[in-house]
């Protein structure tokens, strides 16, 4: 028996497609503050703008973060007395997992991966010693719901025709529980320094106007509430007889709760 699928239909019966970047349970919403993460109070964190004077040849960083996960479709940047040579990054990193010290009776191990970065692992895995123990639990302080441990995504693979992760911790995002998977085919790691995850301005070169990152047919990036948020304005030039450089951005989000 066929299957009938009622969609919205115009007069003359064309089927009507509305393309959209978000869940239809997310709020879209344009941000200019970060959330007080220490507090626990959505919207009043860091400002996310810059104002620099008197300074040449330095970087002045904002970082923020979300008090929950949230979705990032772009933004727009209003930038003023600029001049060549002034610049903006802009990345989202990983902070380490902290982990406690247990010699020789720890659940997990130390795997290295390279340029002094190690990944926590099942003790023994790979050889590594039982030295270390994490707690997946303890949240980052008493105002919100993320952990401490900060999830990290794996790569993927395909075994036996299906598409599986390959770390050793899920995560929810209902829950915001992290747990270890004994299988490896978790979403998420866990590492004991910090990973720089994704840079989405590299290099974006200045000039007295508004710049709209925004791009209708990308796909918006997820990112955990445990990740921050970095931007990196570089000024050229001294400012100390002439106007300061001025740089504020406000980012195109969707997110849960936006009350």
């Amino acid at each position: 028996m066929p299957i009938t699928i009622d969609t919205p239909q115009t007069s003359d019966g064309k089927a009507i497609f509305i393309p959209v970047m978000f869940r239809g349970d997310l709020h879209s919403l344009y941000m200019g503050f970060g959330d007080d993460i220490t507090n626990g109070v959505r919207f009043y964190g860091p400002e996310l703008a810059v104002s620099i004077a008197e300074v040449a040849e330095q970087e002045t960083t904002v970082e923020w973060q979300y008090m929950e996960y949230t979705y990032l479709a772009g933004g727009i940047m209003t930038c003023q007395h600029a001049v060549i040579g002034d610049y903006a990054n802009y990345c989202i990193g990983a902070p380490a997992s902290p982990a406690t010290s247990n010699p020789g009776s720890g659940d997990y191990g130390k795997l290295a991966v390279g340029g002094g970065i190690n990944l926590f692992v099942p003790a023994g895995y790979g050889g590594t010693n039982p030295d270390w123990d994490l707690d997946l639990e303890e949240t980052l302080n008493a105002n919100v719901g993320f952990t401490k441990v900060v999830p990290v995504p794996a790569p993927r693979a395909e075994v036996e025709g299906h598409d599986v992760g390959t770390g050793f911790f899920d995560w929810d995002e209902e829950t915001e529980e992290v747990t270890f998977n004994s299988d490896g085919t978790g979403d998420y790691n866990l590492f004991d320094s910090d990973i720089k995850l994704v840079q989405f301005a590299r290099f974006v070169l200045l000039g007295d106007t508004t710049y709209d990152m925004r791009t209708p047919s990308q796909k918006p990036k997820k990112l955990l509430p445990h990740w921050k948020s970095r931007v990196v304005i570089y000024n050229k030039t001294d400012r100390s007889s002439g106007d300061p450089l001025n740089v504020a951005w406000n980012l195109h989000l969707a997110r849960e709760d936006s009350a």
